[in-house]
């Protein structure tokens, strides 16, 4: 893995051309997370049993929690930063992203602490039952121990792309993959750790991309850089102003990434109260296949986002457009051939979590093409919730985010299940993506017409 480079310039490349040097090498190294979740689960699920794959369901929230404190600071800070680039503001945007970085890691730090003196408080909060416990509070425990390293890793990754090296970004997420699933394998086949070999190979791994992260900001940045903490807080409370305005930024990338863990957890609940501990393992298996949905449309999200900030910053405008409306054609694209390949293979790809359990293989086999047709508006509201972020709206990110994650999402939850039992289960979150996308579609249609009029 090289660290050399040539940035790429954000002036005078065609927006078509910076978003697929972008989009890329972004894209692999989701892919490649996305291959070590599903690898964990086959693992799991093959070797331990279906109890540990809904057990592994029920703690993700936890980790969901972390990755949505590393996105809030990192789409914030980045946001901010190359709006400063921008404008030539070099040592501003050193600033946001040292403070960014550093803040983020203390709050994670201390909400591991909090979670570590309380894991059957939370294993139950989130859904465990008393048969589950022991498994949850297990994977729960190893899991939050690697937390502060995942939000370097995570939030870390915005940093480097800004800096102009996607690739680097994309080999960090990939060796990191390679390396969990290697000791995925090690932990729980050869050394029979179970659940636990699978949530310490998952920290581990985190930390060594974190590692590879920090490498980076420190020794090989080109456009940005770490400064030292007396520039970055020592004019006085300059840095709390600077934070706030951050998370006011990602703050809809945080409430998205809790908005999976509260979609975990009504899931849990509604699976289970009408199939049990079956019907968790069978949701958990579509909850992991769940960043084969994401990651396409989150990786033109933010490939895109330096990209769009940047020329807002510059205030070229067209440039703006023509980048929106080649990111809505491809993430409506490749959700299109995502949902039809996950329809068509659904049989093989649930195979691949249960072979043992009929009644698990059975429900998951009914419900994820039911689920699948969430990619289909997940494209539009993905790329329109990372636009508004990216052009410094980040209310009205954050209203759309609360609308998918949190009020679209409890109403389905709650009265689709009671109208159409476990189909009407499977079709909650679909439901709450598409009305999501109809509000933001007549958002932005009510907003041109009124431009049009003024």
């Amino acid at each position: 893995m090289s660290v050399t480079h040539n940035p790429l310039d954000f002036d005078h490349m065609p927006p078509g051309r910076l978003f697929k040097k972008m989009f890329f090498p972004t894209l692999l190294g989701m892919f490649s997370g996305s291959v070590m979740n599903i690898t964990d689960g086959m693992f799991v699920g093959q070797r331990v049993g279906s109890d540990a794959l809904a057990a592994i369901n029920i703690a993700a929230p936890v980790f969901m929690l972390v990755t949505g404190i590393a996105l809030m600071f990192g789409i914030g800070a980045s946001v901010r930063a190359s709006i400063s680039l921008a404008q030539g503001k070099t040592k501003e945007a050193n600033r946001e992203i040292t403070t960014s970085l550093l803040v983020a890691v203390a709050v994670v730090t201390l909400l591991s602490a909090a979670i570590l003196l309380n894991l059957d408080t939370m294993a139950y909060l989130f859904g465990s039952t008393d048969r589950l416990l022991p498994l949850v509070k297990e994977y729960m425990l190893w899991v939050t121990v690697g937390m502060p390293a995942s939000c370097v890793l995570f939030a870390g990754m915005f940093y480097v792309r800004l800096d102009g090296a996607p690739k680097f970004a994309m080999w960090c997420e990939i060796i990191g993959a390679g390396l969990n699933i290697v000791l995925d394998y090690i932990f729980i086949y050869p050394l029979d750790m179970g659940i636990m070999g699978a949530a310490i190979a998952s920290s581990l791994s985190c930390l060594v991309g974190a590692l590879l992260i920090m490498g980076y900001l420190i020794f090989f940045t080109k456009r940005i850089q770490l400064c030292s903490l007396r520039a970055a807080f020592g004019r006085g409370t300059r840095w709390l102003q600077t934070t706030w305005q951050q998370v006011k930024l990602g703050l809809s990338g945080f409430l998205g990434e809790v908005a999976i863990s509260l979609m975990l957890v009504l899931g849990n609940y509604v699976f289970g109260s009408l199939l049990g501990e079956s019907g968790v393992a069978a949701y958990s298996i579509a909850c992991y296949c769940s960043p084969l949905f994401f990651m396409i449309n989150n990786a033109i999200a933010q490939s895109a986002q330096p990209i769009i900030s940047y020329d807002y910053g510059a205030r070229r405008w067209e440039r703006v457009r023509h980048t929106l409306r080649l990111v809505l054609a491809v993430a409506f694209v490749c959700s299109v051939v995502m949902t039809t390949l996950i329809i068509f293979l659904t049989d093989p790809l649930v195979s691949l979590f249960v072979k043992d359990d009929p009644t698990t293989h059975a429900l998951a086999v009914k419900g994820m093409p039911l689920f699948a047709i969430d990619l289909l508006f997940l494209a539009v509201n993905v790329t329109m919730i990372g636009y508004f972020q990216s052009i410094k709206r980040g209310a009205w990110a954050t209203v759309f985010t609360t609308l998918r994650g949190y009020i679209f999402l409890i109403l389905c939850f709650t009265v689709l299940p009671l109208a159409w039992d476990v189909p009407g289960a499977w079709l909650a979150i679909p439901a709450a993506e598409g009305l999501t996308m109809v509000c933001i579609t007549l958002f932005v249609l009510i907003r041109q017409l009124r431009r049009k009029r003024g």
